[in-house]
């Protein structure tokens, strides 16, 4: 519970995700959602959020979504 505090906000991006791999399982789940007729309304969002912060921070940690996002995507 502390991470998102003590960590990400103050920029520590040591989550031990890559924002690549995560820019990939979002598209997996928002494909699957579609692909199953499941309602999704923030999935095409998010997966776009994370390829955006993949493209422009190649090899970022996925925890750098919260500075990404914080300064409007760029970085």
């Amino acid at each position: 519970m502390d991470k998102f505090p003590n960590r990400i906000v103050p920029g520590g991006n040591d989550g031990d995700s890559a924002s690549a791999m995560m820019a990939k399982d979002v598209r997996l789940y928002l494909q699957n959602a579609r692909g199953s007729g499941t309602l999704e309304r923030i999935g095409a969002v998010v997966a776009d959020i994370y390829a955006r912060l993949d493209r422009d921070e190649p090899g970022s940690d996925s925890t750098r979504i919260y500075a990404y996002t914080r300064t409007g995507g760029t970085g």
